[in-house]
């Protein structure tokens, strides 16, 4: 019975521990999405590009890892990676782990 106490409370602490990091992650990328411009573009008004909101919308409907993929894709190619004017650059010199970062904090405004 102490085992099994034991197991589950590890359990639930480990779960607690990934719930922070994924929040950490949210955060840093959120404040990514600031210190490189990311805002001035993809506003509430969606006049010059669509907001995080509507972006989290269009990739709901894959899977997180698709989803990520595809986010992640235009954020080092551009908009030319969706077959679009390119009128978002090619954020070439961020690196894979900041990506990841902004590419969670999108997908999380979903939820």
């Amino acid at each position: 019975m102490k085992k099994t106490f034991l197991s589950i409370a590890v359990l639930l602490g480990s779960l607690s521990l990934f719930a922070q990091t994924n929040q950490e992650i949210i955060n840093k990328g959120k404040e990514l999405t600031i210190k490189n411009g990311c805002t001035a573009c993809h506003t509430n008004s969606g006049s010059i590009a669509p907001d995080f909101t509507v972006i989290t919308v269009k990739y709901k409907k894959l899977k997180e890892l698709n989803a990520r993929f595809e986010i992640s894709n235009v954020i080092k190619k551009g908009s030319k990676y969706l077959g679009k004017a390119p009128i978002m650059p090619a954020y070439t010199q961020i690196s894979e782990s900041e990506i990841r970062a902004i590419s969670t904090y999108i997908l999380s405004l979903s939820k």
